[in-house]
């Protein structure tokens, strides 16, 4: 019995590994493939493996005319969602470099060997910057298993310094203090994952970038909830992590802006669905509900004169002080 279960799986592999809608194989040349294993079989066995693999929901095919044989559909991707797959992971600064490549392995392996072979010389390491954090995953899981557990968690943050020996360092931030928070959401943002969650130190809701953590340790605690941390019963996490600008926490306005037209593609990849927009003259005014952050206002500043905050009056004045301090630094020189 143990035999004939390591022989049909042997056969399985055969399969995944060696046939695709492409590349089809006759009877024949599967059963040398697994002859060369060890294992012999005849053509009644075949045909009955076939029909065992098929009721336990892999979907070989029987091709009866044109390129005749059998095949395994090698993924659940097609070759166009694996490329897309591996362009996100490789591209992606949350993943360390070792983390890219075992993921990006991974994928390969789901299929066949002609298309991963395809995938591969498809494949353009990409230079962007990586993380070193290399317990990104281990941290993930836990804050998800806070959030379905309805538990809190602790953690230390930290920035990366440059030490005396030009390398660089964790630097614990408040002497290493330990974080106690109650985890609501994970948000990709910016080529980051921050967790969004209640910390009693600060008011309403903070986000932290989860690269940055270190040491998190799931606690018995149970959460403060959403409502209790908000002040409001039913409060929209998914909208408030949209009107955030770079996950920095700030003041959340109505701003109105006067953009240039050919702009309105830059603002929509911002807003979304959720801006007010009205043609004025030759330009468009734009509404919105954002946080006023920093990020929010060098976002503005990218564009130059196309871009003008009409509304309200203070975060104009903002961006004013904000336009004279980048000048005065470069004044004087």
């Amino acid at each position: 019995m143990q035999n004939n279960v390591i022989r049909i799986l042997t056969f399985l592999h055969l399969m995944q590994k060696h046939t695709d809608e492409k590349h089809p194989l006759t009877r024949e040349e599967l059963t040398k493939m697994l002859s060369e294993e060890g294992f012999d079989i005849n053509r009644k066995t075949f045909y009955e493996y076939v029909k065992q693999l098929q009721q336990a929901g892999y979907p070989v095919v029987a091709l009866k005319s044109g390129n005749f044989g059998y095949y395994l559909p090698s993924s659940p991707f097609s070759f166009a969602q694996a490329k897309l797959l591996v362009d996100a992971v490789q591209t992606s600064r949350v993943l360390a470099k070792e983390a890219t490549t075992e993921l990006i392995g991974q994928i390969s392996s789901t299929m066949s060997q002609y298309e991963a072979s395809q995938l591969k010389r498809k494949l353009y390491m990409s230079e962007r910057p990586k993380t070193i954090n290399r317990n990104i995953y281990k941290y993930i899981d836990k804050i998800y298993d806070a959030i379905s557990n309805n538990r809190q968690l602790t953690f230390r943050y930290f920035d990366w310094i440059l030490n005396h020996k030009n390398e660089k360092e964790k630097c614990y931030r408040h002497d290493g203090m330990e974080y106690k928070v109650s985890p609501y959401s994970l948000v990709w943002a910016d080529d980051n994952y921050y967790m969004i969650a209640h910390y009693p130190k600060h008011e309403f809701l903070s986000s932290f970038r989860v690269d940055r953590m270190d040491l998190v340790i799931l606690c018995d605690q149970r959460r403060v909830s959403l409502s209790e941390a908000t002040g409001q019963a039913d409060f929209n996490l998914a909208l408030y992590s949209q009107r955030l600008f770079s996950m920095f926490v700030g003041k959340t306005e109505q701003v109105t802006m006067m953009v240039d037209s050919d702009l309105l593609s830059a603002m929509l990849d911002r807003s979304g669905n959720h801006a007010e927009l009205k043609r004025v003259n030759n330009k468009i005014q734009v509404s919105v509900t954002l946080q006023v952050s920093p990020p929010f206002l060098a976002w503005v500043f990218q564009f130059k004169d196309k871009i003008k905050i009409i509304s309200p009056k203070h975060v104009r004045q903002t961006m004013i002080e904000h336009v004279s301090a980048v000048l005065e630094n470069y004044q004087g020189d």
